[in-house]
């Protein structure tokens, strides 16, 4: 389930009362939610009721069917053969904001784009989905930012990712920059995006930034690939940053999801997981 790209769920009596087909369920819906990377099709083999957050995935009902078999394969072959990307839902409510960061990617002067809301509010999903659809193909590079991730963790881990090259642990710090820059110099040219997760870690009481956010803006300032293939960054806290360097990023504020929508997401969640509806 975690590397398919479809999922087809022949509903009975039987599948309604197992756990395990339940499991299973609950793993794919996960995938679609939050990944919109897999399709869900629901085939009826009886009269047993459809839960309601199944409904709009119905995809044929053979209870009623003189050769049950033939009508699914006849149906279901040609369906599963289409193109993925042809049939993956909308990015839920943030066509909005995927139209903010397209801007700032046309944008000629800007070659850091950061995405500011609150924890888990989908700010690294938002990238994924930008960089999906507005340079198909490309490969991003995530690296997580934590509490203890300085300059030199941090030319570890893009180095390891852009070169495939593991440094040592005793270069001075001349040398880390030297090889950070290097590794984010390869990223450009090889046409992969960097995204950088949490930085708010790199973030002063005044939200400015610190060392190794410093330095990246440095090396972003010097290499004219990152006005085409910007950095990603994601943060819970605004960037404060030097007027100089206003110019170089474009900063989006994230809001929340529309309430219709969280009410339905909640509707959903708890029918998958409890096995019973809401009540109005």
């Amino acid at each position: 389930i975690e590397n398919a790209s479809d999922f087809v769920l022949f509903w009975s009596s039987s599948a309604k009362k197992s756990d395990w087909v339940r499991l299973e369920l609950n793993m794919a819906f996960i995938r679609m939610l939050h990944e919109r990377a897999i399709r869900l099709k629901v085939l009826l083999l009886d009269k047993t009721s459809l839960p309601l957050y199944l409904r709009p995935f119905q995809f044929l009902d053979v209870s009623r069917s003189s050769d049950p078999v033939m009508d699914i394969l006849r149906r279901l072959e040609p369906a599963l053969k289409e193109p993925v990307k042809a049939q993956r839902h909308r990015f839920l409510n943030r066509n909005r904001d995927l139209e903010r960061i397209e801007l700032a990617i046309d944008d000629s002067a800007t070659s850091l784009i950061c995405i500011t809301g609150f924890q888990g509010i989908g700010k690294a999903s938002l990238v994924n989905e930008a960089i999906r659809r507005f340079y198909e193909g490309s490969a991003t590079i995530p690296i997580e930012i934590t509490g203890g991730t300085d300059l030199a963790e941090l030319a570890l881990k893009i180095n390891a990712h852009a070169r495939k090259v593991c440094l040592s642990d005793k270069l001075s710090k001349p040398e880390l920059k030297q090889e950070l820059a290097l590794g984010i110099e390869t990223i450009s040219k090889v046409g992969s995006f960097l995204v950088l997760k949490n930085v708010q870690y790199w973030l002063d009481e005044d939200a400015r930034p610190t060392t190794p956010l410093v330095e990246l803006m440095s090396i972003i300032k010097a290499v004219p690939g990152f006005k085409e293939r910007p950095i990603f960054v994601t943060t819970t806290r605004k960037i404060n940053t030097d007027p100089a360097d206003a110019d170089l990023f474009t900063q989006i504020f994230i809001d929340g999801l529309d309430p219709n929508h969280i009410a339905t997401l909640i509707r959903l969640w708890h029918e998958i997981t409890e096995g019973s509806e809401i009540s109005q």
